[in-house]
């Protein structure tokens, strides 16, 4: 049983590891990323930069959503459902795996 959970923690950490470095693409090759967005989004070039230049900022360096985008998404939801907003962030956004895999 032991030997079973070390693996699975091993490959959880190396696929938690891949989808890190791949979340960081976009920071990367900006261009890239629009070239593959106009192509397969079906929208002139023009159109995917400034889509890309206006979603990207919502992001932060290290691939987690920003906190201030974190708040918007839970008053919109919240509102949507006609709630007070009454969870914590944290309790919505758990980024401990990305923060653990970044300080190794």
């Amino acid at each position: 049983m032991v030997q079973t959970v070390q693996i699975v923690q091993s490959v959880s950490r190396s696929l938690a590891n891949q989808l890190t470095k791949a979340h960081l693409v976009p920071y990367l090759c900006r261009e890239g990323v629009v070239r593959i967005m106009a192509k397969y989004m079906s929208i002139p070039y023009e159109a995917a930069l400034r889509t890309y230049d206006t979603s990207i900022p919502v992001f932060v360096s290290d691939a987690m959503l920003s906190e201030d985008f974190q708040d918007k998404v839970l008053d919109f939801e919240f509102n949507a459902m006609g709630m007070e907003k009454e969870l914590p962030r944290n309790r919505v956004f758990d980024f401990s795996i990305m923060k653990s895999l970044a300080t190794k």
